[in-house]
């Protein structure tokens, strides 16, 4: 047992990294799960950060490692993360438990409504290339830390709409369960582009997935207008192919098997940006 204190404390950070960004073997996940629950009940400070690193410990050996490397930022971030409140890397349903008591009549995440609202604050809607160039990696980053630490007014220093558009798509594709749980998965690739079976497998969502799909699948429609395309270049097969995803993550790492799904799980989008009407 290390006597210093502060050197334990660092020791946790590490292993707050190490959970957040890099998967094991399977023959090491057992072994990792219980140090981590032998912490569980030995002081406050310690649980913390056994709990946090056992929940992204379980979401990365789910979701596979991350494709990008972390900036400076987003490690000071994580540093703090056990005793603060992200909305990123984490599920809808503890998103949505955050803000209940600041925004009870909020029915999808407020990221969501800010970072949308400002990307046509911004006049992202007549931006080339809306959604497909990406923002700047320095801007995105400062934003993110920014609404993670409970800051959500974008101010005059957020002047280039796909600042937001990139923090959008990075804030769906890092929940800790995709928007269209694995269990849902083949259903989708099955819709075949069938408006009925495309809508089933939305309703089937779970509440919060659903509310947040339909609130992107409505933004993403009034995005996609005839009248847009002219300056953004993103029609609705465009948007679909940026967005499905950010919505769906294939359960295989067979390069192959992704790349055949890829056209089917746009198909699912595309059909539902394309036909979708509030009932």
């Amino acid at each position: 047992c290390n006597p210093n204190e502060e050197s334990v404390y660092r020791g946790w950070e590490l292993f707050v990294y190490g959970c957040v960004y890099f998967p094991v073997t399977r023959d090491l996940e057992g072994w990792i799960r219980e140090i981590l629950e032998e912490y569980t009940g030995k002081g406050e400070k310690e649980e913390k950060y056994s709990k946090y690193s056992l929940k992204k410990f379980n979401a990365i050996c789910k979701a596979g490692p991350r494709m990008r490397l972390p900036a400076i930022a987003e490690l000071e971030r994580y540093k703090d993360a056990p005793f603060s409140s992200s909305v990123f890397n984490v599920s809808l349903p503890d998103i949505m438990e955050l803000q209940a008591e600041s925004h009870p009549d909020l029915n999808v995440p407020r990221i969501l409504v800010t970072l949308s609202e400002t990307i046509i604050r911004l006049k992202g809607f007549t931006t080339e290339g809306i959604f497909r160039i990406p923002g700047d990696s320095d801007a995105v980053n400062a934003l993110r830390v920014q609404l993670d630490r409970g800051d959500y007014v974008i101010g005059a220093h957020v002047t280039d709409p796909h600042t937001p558009g990139s923090l959008l798509k990075l804030w769906l594709r890092e929940l800790e369960e995709p928007i269209v749980p694995n269990e849902l998965y083949e259903d989708c690739l099955s819709c075949q582009g069938d408006f009925d079976k495309s809508i089933k497998l939305l309703l089937k969502l779970p509440e919060f997935s659903r509310n947040t799909a339909i609130y992107v699948i409505k933004f993403l429609q009034r995005l996609g207008a005839v009248e847009n395309q002219k300056f953004t270049k993103m029609n609705i097969n465009n948007l679909a192919m940026v967005f499905a995803p950010n919505f769906l993550r294939c359960p295989s790492n067979d390069p192959s098997i992704i790349l055949l799904n890829t056209k089917h799980e746009q198909s699912w989008l595309s059909t539902l940006i394309s036909e979708y009407k509030d009932s």
